[in-house]
């Protein structure tokens, strides 16, 4: 017997119409891994009590919510210099429009694990071409 599972877009597209906006962003940015925060796990109990037939496995629900916020593209894995990828002067462009560009190159090796969209980088390569002194 096979079992139809719901499309990654589907759990995408309801889970953030259910949470909105902002919320869903949220929910993204605290990472999709097992185990969820609390308020996490909370919200997707009550998404699954609306719709229950968008319940998944929590492999499947991290392979649809893995993506990129802003483009929806699934993340990466990729290596850092760093222990940290901050930006100690962000720009409110980053959030906006290429939340998950790794402030440090990335490298096929490094000390730390980032996940990353390649739409994300070439959107903040774009941004730093623009804002660059000719």
């Amino acid at each position: 017997m096979t079992l139809n599972r719901p499309e990654p877009a589907l759990i995408r597209v309801s889970l953030k119409t259910f949470l909105g906006e902002e919320r869903y962003r949220e929910f993204l940015d605290a990472g999709v891994r097992e185990p969820l925060k609390h308020w996490q796990g909370r919200a997707w109990e009550q998404f699954i009590e609306r719709y229950p037939q968008l319940a998944v496995t929590a492999t499947e629900r991290f392979d649809a919510l893995d993506v990129c916020p802003v483009h929806e593209r699934a993340l990466l894995p990729g290596f850092t210099d760093s222990m940290t990828d901050l930006d100690f002067a962000p720009d409110p462009d980053r959030l906006d429009h290429y939340p998950r560009a790794p402030w440090l190159p990335l490298l096929p090796a490094g000390i730390q694990r980032v996940r990353y969209c390649p739409n994300c980088i070439a959107e903040k390569a774009e941004y730093l071409k623009r804002k660059s002194p000719r």
